[in-house]
């Protein structure tokens, strides 16, 4: 604790006139921080199973912050890759906080991204609506406490180290590191069937039905010192299953330790962070299925083989970027009320304007996916009605029968296990944060959940479409950012209801509207005058039960 208020004074004492005048270099600088609570007995997040909490400590969690600035138009933005579950809107609304309160007043909700890795075996309860505290037992503040405080002290770090650097992005593909989890959903995608009208790069993921791609960012000091690295590959970090009890950073975080062991072990001692955040990944598994065969014969195995095919692929274009991006920063950020939005039919492809619904899980979502089954007596592509003649199935129709005509008819065809939100309920957010970065010739997307592959394609290719002559190298996708709204499929996937359009919680239409929240975000690129970020920012509510401890 003591080092981290030494780091803060540090960093109050050089305010934010750390910037000097340059055009041909950003200012770069990184931290690194331990996020794990230490605290044991706490439900994991990620597999939804109350058995499975913290009983002993695998791997140390880490926040690894980057920032980078402009010095020519003394523009910043932070991005922080957290070995967590999921990042919380009670996690980003803290850290905005206690950052305040730090006297930082150059960091907001604007240029700040946090990313979770996805971790299934990190432990929980940082969540303040009830829902996704449910079978962890309620809100942890010891937990959350620790993963602000350890995000906090990465971001002043990376404040503190601000040094010129270039910035060279890269991207290729990695082999046999992912597959996807949902292959009949994603067959049912138009663009599985058309591929003429596709680039050759979005051609290769229709193949390989998952994003191949990895998308990375090399820093080096202007007298070529290496000093981080981030990037954006799209798997689940579920190579530990859903009876690990270790807390553990998976295969992200593994590949992160194995490439900073690399780096500082080889002659790079100013190496500071390696952040190996997701994409896209709400249909990718780390585990090659065979039916509904478990792929794991041995976890750690898998996990360790996962983490060095990520670790190599990352080090491998790394290495071979070599192109500096010319410093330019531009960033855009809306939260924005789902229930309700109004989506217009241009981005439905329908024959009108609709209203987003208001969040219900689907009975599929009960059911789990390949990487870890839910409850037993649920299936994934469960449909409203279609249910076994069994009179074991009633209370599921008894279920679908108590909720309103209009939810069931906004929802169709998800069978509706539970609705968290309307007028009278609050049981999960309601109001998400929606991001969009670009830095030099690098376009990042801050989404608040589990894109599937096509629908991260579709979104990626909308985006581009809308950029005009801005120079894009690649669009990077960084799934699970700010908060946490479920996942988004496609329409042609919703309507087959595997796991992931059950926990598609506003509807079929939420791909439209997330495509339509991006369309505005670009727009907004393009207006002069400052935005109030924090405008329409959740006010955190405690009410609800807590852990004693």
């Amino acid at each position: 604790m003591r080092r981290f208020f030494v780091i803060v004074a540090v960093c109050i004492s050089l305010g934010s006139g750390v910037l000097e005048a340059a055009e041909d270099h950003f200012l770069v600088g990184f931290g690194k921080e331990y996020i794990s609570s230490n605290s044991l007995g706490i439900v994991m997040m990620g597999y939804g199973k109350p058995s499975q909490y913290s009983k002993s400590v695998a791997t140390p969690l880490f926040a690894r912050s980057v920032m980078i600035a402009d010095p020519a138009s003394n523009k910043k933005v932070v991005m922080v890759v957290c070995d967590i579950g999921m990042i919380s809107e009670a996690i980003t609304v803290l850290v905005l906080e206690k950052l305040a309160s730090l006297g930082i007043n150059d960091i907001d909700e604007g240029n700040l991204l946090l990313m979770a890795t996805h971790t299934h075996s990190g432990e929980g309860g940082y969540f303040l609506k009830p829902f996704y505290n449910l079978v962890i037992g309620g809100f942890s503040k010891r937990n959350t406490d620790q993963i602000v405080n350890g995000i906090v002290a990465a971001i002043v770090q990376s404040r503190s180290d601000l040094r010129p650097h270039l910035m060279m992005p890269n991207s290729g593909p990695l082999a046999n590191l992912s597959w996807n989890r949902s292959k009949e959903a994603f067959i049912a995608n138009s663009e599985y069937h058309n591929r003429e009208t596709l680039s050759e790069r979005d051609k290769a993921i229709v193949d390989a039905q998952r994003n191949i791609f990895m998308y990375l960012l090399r820093f080096r000091t202007l007298d070529g010192e290496e000093s981080g690295m981030l990037n954006w590959f799209a798997v689940h970090p579920t190579s530990l299953a859903n009876t690990n009890t270790a807390v553990s950073s998976d295969n992200k975080g593994l590949a992160a330790e194995l490439f900073e062991k690399y780096m500082t072990g080889s002659g790079h001692s100013n190496f500071v962070a390696a952040g190996f955040a997701n994409g896209e990944l709400g249909d990718v598994s780390p585990c090659w299925h065979s039916g509904d065969e478990s792929c794991r014969a041995d976890d750690q195995t898998a996990m360790q083989a996962n983490a060095r095919g990520q670790y190599l692929g990352a080090k491998g274009l790394y290495f071979s970027a070599k192109q500096a991006a010319t410093p330019k920063i531009e960033y855009a950020q809306r939260w924005v009320e789902l229930p309700g939005l109004l989506v217009e039919k241009t981005y439905t492809g329908g024959d009108n304007d609709i209203h987003l619904c208001d969040s219900a899980f689907g009975l599929s979502f009960a059911a789990g996916s390949l990487d870890g089954r839910g409850m037993e007596g649920f299936w994934e592509g469960m449909r409203s009605g279609d249910y076994p003649a069994n009179w074991a199935y009633y209370p599921l129709r008894l279920i679908e029968m108590l909720h309103s005509k209009v939810v069931k008819s906004c929802h169709y065809p998800k069978a509706i296990l539970l609705q968290t939100t309307s007028s009278l309920l609050d049981l999960s957010s309601r109001i998400f944060p929606f991001q969009l970065f670009i830095v030099g010739n690098v376009v990042i997307l801050g989404v608040p959940g589990e894109l599937t592959t096509i629908a991260g394609m579709r979104l990626r290719r909308h985006v581009r479409s809308l950029l005009g002559d801005r120079k894009v190298e690649f669009i990077a996708i960084a799934g699970l950012s700010n908060s946490y709204l479920g996942y988004i499929t496609t329409r042609e996937e919703y309507d087959l209801q595997p796991y992931d359009a059950g926990h598609t919680l506003f509807g079929p239409n939420t791909l439209a509207a997330v495509i339509k929240i991006f369309s505005q975000l670009v727009e907004d690129l393009d207006v002069e005058e400052e935005r109030n970020y924090s405008e329409n920012r959740p006010i955190l509510n405690f009410s609800w039960p807590t852990f004693i401890r």
